[in-house]
């Protein structure tokens, strides 16, 4: 595999992780409906907790610690965004 074939496949990769990006959006919104009629909180710490531990389970040890800052920003950005709604 030469440079182009691995930089095609990274394009792909990127491209069905924006597709997941944009689904995980519109369940947040979704979230933040239900948090609003039953007067919840938008950020919800144990819920956080939980998927950190899952995600530290589920990746390789290798890459782990940079996978972790990554699923903190996006629930950063995910409650920023529930914040607008």
């Amino acid at each position: 595999m030469d440079i182009k074939d691995i930089r095609n496949e990274i394009d792909q990769v990127d491209k069905e992780i924006l597709e997941l990006l944009n689904k995980r959006f519109k369940l947040a919104s979704d979230v933040i409906e239900f948090k609003k009629l039953n007067n919840l909180p938008i950020e919800n710490k144990q819920r956080e907790e939980e998927i950190i531990k899952m995600i530290g389970e589920s990746v390789d040890v290798e890459i782990n610690d940079e996978v972790i800052e990554i699923y903190k920003e996006i629930m950063k950005q995910s409650k920023v965004y529930q914040s607008k709604k």
